[in-house]
């Protein structure tokens, strides 16, 4: 379930040309509790955060995001770095707005991938795909979420989305798993998976 708790584009079909409207918050929340149950919902928190939506989050009882390829660029208060991590948290290697993690490591820059080496202590040769899944499923955090992509360590032609790009322009949202790839093929990345967790 996605729900826009601020909104931007109420007035305009262009977001740079609209404003910023307050949601209904938690009311609407209270609500949907009350028709549908008591549901699993996961608050995309990414981007400038304020208190009043951390707080809204916390107040519904949603977990927020953390995604490691945004960890490594900054410092050493980094919500996405591994060691500020929460219990009630999603980690992601990346979402299906971001790069593969073979993309992602192919374009980030020397200073990033000394920093990602450093903190993840990685020796020369080891496969960074793995242990971007590694660190992901050794978070503190209760759920972490793992694109297939990264788990068969495809570059950025197996990108799923670009966000604001033009759908037909990049192929956005065309990525399949290449048919060549048979489930029963995946046996070692079962048990890799398997061991991790």
């Amino acid at each position: 379930m996605f729900v826009c708790l601020i909104c931007k584009c109420a007035e305009s079909s262009i977001a740079m040309f609209a404003s910023w409207k307050a949601g209904p918050g938690k009311a609407f929340f209270d609500a949907v509790f009350k028709a549908v149950g008591n549901i699993e919902i996961i608050a995309e928190d990414l981007g400038v955060i304020t208190q009043d939506v951390v707080q809204l989050r916390k107040d519904i009882g949603a977990p927020g995001m953390a995604v490691l390829q945004f960890a490594f660029g900054s410092n050493a208060d980094n919500p996405h770095l591994p060691h500020n991590h929460e219990k009630q948290q999603v980690v992601y290697t990346g979402t299906h707005d971001n790069d593969t993690i073979v993309g992602w490591w192919e374009a980030i820059g020397e200073a990033e991938k000394d920093t990602v080496r450093k903190y993840l202590s990685l020796a020369d040769g080891t496969n960074i795909s793995w242990a971007m899944i590694q660190c992901a499923l050794s978070s503190v955090a209760l759920t972490s979420v793992i694109v297939m992509q990264d788990i068969l360590c495809l570059g950025s032609n197996a990108r799923m989305n670009t966000p604001a790009t033009q759908v037909n322009r990049l192929g956005n949202w065309k990525w399949r798993i290449p048919s060549s790839t048979r489930f029963n093929n995946l046996k070692p990345e079962a048990e890799k998976l398997k061991g991790l967790i």
